[in-house]
């Protein structure tokens, strides 16, 4: 019964917590936005400026660099695995 009741909230909370989220990081991110609080070069989580376009730029100007006849030098690191995930539990499971 007690696992019931639990699952019972947890349906019940779960669509007014991501309706609740989705309008606190509708604001924020708009608020961000309309204050440019971010600089230009700031990709990942920005609409429209995905992560492959840093890498293209930089890779172009190297390219530029290079073409002028200056010395150009790049590292570029995949952190990917450097960063670990947490499982997500159901709330039955984090009672025990």
């Amino acid at each position: 019964m007690y696992e019931q009741i639990i699952k019972d909230q947890y349906t019940l909370l779960s669509p007014i917590n991501k309706t609740f989220e989705k309008r606190i990081y509708n604001r924020l991110y708009s608020y961000t936005e309309q204050n440019k609080m971010f600089s230009k070069d700031q990709y990942g989580f920005r609409s429209g400026l995905f992560t492959s376009l840093t890498v293209y730029g930089k890779h172009e100007n190297l390219l530029h660099s290079a073409k002028d006849g200056l010395t150009t030098c790049a590292l570029f690191c995949d952190l990917s695995k450097a960063f670990g995930t947490i499982d997500q539990l159901c709330p039955t499971q984090m009672a025990y």
